[in-house]
């Protein structure tokens, strides 16, 4: 049986992301899987993925990286690409990103089991993401010559749109928005035996680092 075609919502999704540069593939959208006699197969009814009165084409898509990978930094990279339109989603879902959206609005995160590999996107019916210019994702070079990334242990959503990524040394890489920058924040500069990052968490617009004993390291935005 034939496919159906994918809905304009569904190819603007697709549009908005392959525009702003970030690497991904398309795993699912539900105009990829339907047939005329099973038009809601595989999503359950009420899914963003089948929706009534869109012909079965459905208003969300599902993306992953380039590789398959689980809660990486590529499959947090496509979640903070919609930040700039997160407030035109129906849902925006990453089970590795610090919340979730829902109706153009921050939640606490749902469907976490179900969304470990991939991130959902969802539109409301008549809702077409406009084409951004390409994002440009910025990996602040600590030193010379440039820092190679390293194994991430946290992540933190920016308010203005993004995420910043922790790594143990202490480094912080920013992805679509501002990295504060502060000396003791350099991993040269972490001289205490055994000291390694553990979390992110929000400081005034900004972000504290907090390592492996508790200590805190503030860097609010400027």
């Amino acid at each position: 049986m034939s496919e159906l075609p994918l809905s304009r919502e569904v190819l603007a999704i697709q549009g908005y992301i392959q525009a702003t540069g970030t690497p991904h593939k398309v795993t699912a959208t539900l105009g990829r899987y339907l047939s005329p006699s099973n038009p809601c197969d595989p999503h359950s009814p009420g899914s963003y993925h089948c929706q009534p009165g869109t012909d079965g084409q459905g208003l969300a898509v599902d993306l992953a990286g380039p590789t398959a990978s689980y809660n990486s930094p590529q499959l947090l990279a496509i979640f903070a690409a919609f930040g700039p339109v997160e407030s035109k989603l129906a849902e925006l879902i990453y089970s590795g990103a610090p919340y979730s959206i829902k109706d153009g609005r921050r939640v606490a995160r749902y469907a976490v089991a179900a969304h470990f590999n991939h991130v959902h996107v969802a539109v409301p019916r008549g809702v077409f993401l406009p084409f951004p210019k390409p994002i440009t994702v910025e990996v602040a070079p600590m030193y010379d010559p440039p820092h190679v990334l390293e194994p991430i242990v946290a992540s933190l959503a920016c308010p203005t749109g993004g995420a910043w990524l922790l790594a143990a040394s202490g480094a912080i890489y920013a992805y679509g928005c501002r990295d504060w920058d502060a000396p003791n924040r350099h991993p040269e500069y972490w001289n205490i035996p055994g000291q390694k990052a553990a979390r992110l968490e929000p400081f005034n617009g900004g972000y504290t680092v907090v390592d492996n004993a508790g200590r805190r390291y503030n860097y609010p935005a400027s």
